[in-house]
């Protein structure tokens, strides 16, 4: 009888403990790429070495839903819209849409981070139409999901041109801030977006 109280008085003190915090696709995918570069904080050249692991591991979800940043709350900042300008080499079946720009960062964030031992940051850079682009609020957090075409960059392949008829180039680094490592991830352009209010 004593035995049965002490057990029932035992697991009714793990009701106070805090939930174990639930590991996001972002956080695996960034820790193994950690995991295969264990002194990636040794100096700068290692630090690009796991920025490299970053880039060919999210390259893998080419033309795929990128699920990493799906439950990650980013914020509007910005559209620009796909003029006529017949000195810039714009693919006209974009004309009359615009570049959105959403953005997420732990820079300053203490608490609620994805992972305790690094921050992280990144933008998305998508393509949409005029009348999905008047139901974004600015400074409003949206949930994205989208199909993965690249990080910006200038290749005819996933190149992203922006409405200046410029490249935007964005790739993934690593630094270290005020001791802490800070992995940014660039900027990550989405196809087929679609976006839920946070």
């Amino acid at each position: 009888m004593v035995a049965a109280l002490l057990v029932v008085g035992c697991g009714g003190g793990k009701s106070n403990q805090e939930p174990a915090k639930q590991v996001t696709e972002m956080q695996r995918t960034l820790d193994s790429c950690i995991a295969a570069n264990p002194n990636y904080n040794n100096n700068d050249i290692t630090r690009a070495t796991l920025a490299d692991s970053v880039t060919s591991a999210f390259q893998l979800f080419r033309g795929k839903q990128l699920k990493q940043i799906e439950n990650i709350p980013c914020e509007y900042e910005m559209a620009l819209v796909y003029g006529v300008d017949p000195w810039q080499y714009i693919d006209t079946t974009i004309i009359g849409k615009y570049v959105v720009k959403f953005s997420y960062s732990e820079l300053l964030k203490r608490e609620g981070r994805l992972a305790d031992n690094y921050k992280v940051s990144f933008q998305v850079f998508a393509i949409l139409e005029k009348e999905a682009v008047m139901q974004l609020v600015e400074g409003s957090k949206y949930y994205l999901t989208g199909t993965f075409r690249d990080f910006a960059n200038n290749t005819k392949e996933t190149g992203f041109r922006l409405p200046s008829g410029q490249c935007s180039y964005d790739y993934p680094s690593v630094k270290v801030f005020d001791g802490e490592t800070i992995i940014n991830l660039g900027t990550i352009v989405l196809d087929n977006i679609t976006f839920k209010p946070v």
